[in-house]
Parts: C-alpha cells; structure tokens; sequence
C-alpha cells in the first residue's frame, strides 16, 4: 500500500513539475526564432571555433568566392 502512495506521489510531482516548467518557457515567434538560431549558431563558431575570425565582409567574400570555385 505505501509503494503505491510513493509511486502515484513520484508520477504526480512529475506530472506538475513537467507542466510548471512547460508554462514558464517563452513562446518564440518567428522572427524572434530565427535571431535566436543566428546568434545560437554565431556564438557557436565564437566558441568552438580553433581559430576564431571576424564574421564581416572579407569573410563572406572569401566563403563565396570559394563556393563559387567549388560549383
């Protein structure tokens, strides 16, 4: 009788826990979905990158140009 008092107790505080944090998580919208994507992937290469490099013009250029000789 008491395993089943503890095993209803465990599933019910999973159950609210689930639900308390699904309500607290913001919803994200699209645009805000994609700014959020791009800075997920930007902090990323930041991060994990061996050797770092200015995400600017000169880059895009040199990843294009390459794109380019590669097609």
């Amino acid at each position: 009788m008491k395993s089943m008092i503890y095993k209803s107790s465990v599933v019910l505080a999973l159950i609210l826990g689930f639900v308390g944090f699904k309500s607290m998580q913001p919803t994200i919208t699209g645009d805000d979905k994609e700014s959020l994507i791009i800075s997920a992937m930007l902090q990323y290469v930041d991060n994990v990158h061996f050797a770092p490099q200015p995400i600017d013009d000169e880059l895009s250029k040199f990843v294009f140009k390459t794109y380019l000789e590669r097609e």
